[in-house]
């Protein structure tokens, strides 16, 4: 009995460091780096990812760690800490830093029908170019300047694809699905 509860203990300790570091890694660049050089990080979709709006992506795993000489199946550590392959991953919902885009329940408080369902018809619009811009590029993708977010387990970054990195936020905006948008209280947007 005894070595059978140190050996949890063991397991237990051992993935609540895991996660720790985990937790730490994603925002590491943000802390301690030259904001000059932004540390981009390998992002792929998972089999549950989905893309939930024009600027909000669900469910993404975003690799934290790659590592030399080391190589095993695909193993949960912790919710949402994965180990496969040679890479420790992060899964997350991920919202695009710098837009803001027209919400999928967009709220009614005073607003017509017709205003609620434009907003609807271009939040469907902004999902699809989003969808589009992800699928072009294989649904991989970098993150830079990960920030937490005000919303739980949300991470909040910059959003690149492509070699040249371009940036989806200055896409989505190039193509009228978005608008320039930094926190804070929200314009009243006529969508």
């Amino acid at each position: 009995m005894f070595i059978s509860e140190r050996k949890t203990t063991v397991a237990c300790t051992f993935t609540c460091i895991v996660f720790l570091i985990c937790s730490g890694l994603i925002c590491y660049q943000v802390s301690f780096s030259d904001k000059t050089e932004h540390k981009h990080y390998s992002v792929a979709f998972s089999d549950k990812s989905k893309v939930y709006d024009g600027d909000t992506i669900l469910d993404v795993a975003v690799r934290l760690w790659t590592f030399d000489k080391f190589e095993t199946d695909v193993e949960v550590l912790w919710p949402g800490v994965v180990l496969k392959g040679d890479s420790l991953y992060m899964m997350t919902d991920i919202r695009i830093a710098g837009i803001d885009t027209p919400e999928m329940r967009p709220r009614k408080a005073g607003r017509t029908r017709a205003s609620l369902e434009k907003e609807k018809s271009a939040a469907v619009a902004a999902r699809q170019a989003l969808l589009d811009i992800l699928k072009k590029h294989a649904y991989t993708f970098t993150l830079s300047n990960p920030q937490i977010g005000k919303y739980a387990g949300r991470i909040v970054a910059e959003v690149h694809v492509g070699p040249a990195r371009q940036s989806v936020s200055e896409l989505l905006i190039q193509m009228g699905h978005a608008k320039p948008y930094q926190g804070g209280k929200k314009p009243q947007w006529q969508w």
